[in-house]
């Protein structure tokens, strides 16, 4: 798809004035990060907004409240870069992260092979800065219930948002409730039901919202929207400890099925990841002379492999974790 053109802001000001200038004359404005999405996501006949160009700042980090503020251009990688030294890293893990922004994971819901023990995005999305539809640049992060019917008067855009989200908590929580498929890494249609559970207090096994109720994260409702709600151009995300060690262990099958029959006893032992290698992969790597030589370390017959790992406080327990699911 050729773009109508590629901007390359510097600021949110740039960002506001792009689709300002959008707006005015009807024009589709698409926000990327890295480009690393697998359905075309980042290429349309529109305004492309390159954010990893330029908006790629560590903004602050705040090692004892475990958040950092940046700019959606920068890397996931290089994001964890920055946050190393203290011990802390942005938990989801999108496989190429050194080409993936936080910007686009958050429009993506991204997660990655840590799944298991981190879930998706939207689970350290604090607050985001904004940019709406006409330009208005604004702040999103959790508000009270009780705060909607203020923030929802007004007749200006952001105020429209607020009055729909209140109408949409108010009166369509049933469909919602009904509708909605309940899985574990579903980024299909808008984050809905984390408004709706937000608002509720409803109890997840990752990430807020806690028991209490009766707020809600407009910033987690950007997660997974793909750049159709609003534009982010910095986000305040939490960040977890960076684990001691880790054990790992491969499992050789025949067969891709054989595999997946055991990924639900494995999961019942609390791993940090479990990934397979299909058989369409280990062929592909016994035909490249790069990856041949690293087939053969596996048992004739191979047909698909898992690989299994945990976290870990010290290597004892982490070789006793392998030895227990092993046994």
């Amino acid at each position: 798809m050729m773009p109508i053109g590629v901007v390359f802001p510097k600021s949110t000001d740039d960002v506001a004035a792009a689709v300002s200038f959008c707006a005015d004359r009807g024009l589709p404005v698409l926000p990327r990060g890295g480009g690393t999405s697998l359905a075309g996501q980042t290429v349309n006949e529109a305004v492309v907004l390159d954010f990893t160009r330029h908006m790629q700042e560590t903004v602050s980090i705040d090692p004892d409240a475990a958040t950092a503020r940046a700019q959606s251009g920068i890397y996931i990688g290089t994001l964890n870069e920055a946050l190393a030294p203290h011990g802390l890293k942005f938990a989801p893990d999108p496989a190429w992260r050194d080409k993936s922004a936080l910007g686009g994971a958050i429009g993506n819901n991204s997660t990655g092979a840590h799944s298991l023990q981190y879930g998706k995005t939207d689970a350290y999305v604090e607050s985001v800065e904004a940019v709406l539809a006409d330009g208005t640049v604004t702040e999103f992060g959790e508000v009270s219930l009780d705060d909607l019917p203020d923030l929802a008067e007004g007749d200006d855009l952001e105020s429209a948002i607020y009055a729909e989200i209140a109408r949409i908590v108010d009166e369509e929580a049933d469909l919602i409730d009904e509708r909605y498929p309940d899985l574990k890494r579903n980024v299909s249609g808008y984050n809905l039901d984390w408004l709706i559970e937000d608002a509720r207090g409803a109890v997840r096994e990752i990430g807020e919202p806690d028991a209490e109720g009766g707020t809600i994260n407009v910033a987690k409702l950007l997660c997974g929207s793909e750049g159709t709600l609003a534009i982010v151009t910095e986000a305040t995300v939490s960040l977890e400890p960076i684990p001691e060690t880790k054990g790992m262990t491969l499992l050789a099958y025949d067969s891709l099925v054989d595999a997946m029959r055991d990924v639900a006893p494995i999961v019942e032992h609390g791993p940090a990841a479990v990934e397979v290698i299909d058989d369409v992969l280990l062929d592909l790597a016994r035909n490249t002379a790069e990856f041949e030589s690293v087939t053969q370390i596996l048992p004739e017959g191979t047909g698909a492999v898992l690989i299994v790992e945990f976290y870990a406080d010290d290597n004892d327990e982490a070789r006793q974790k392998v030895a227990t699911l092993l046994d």
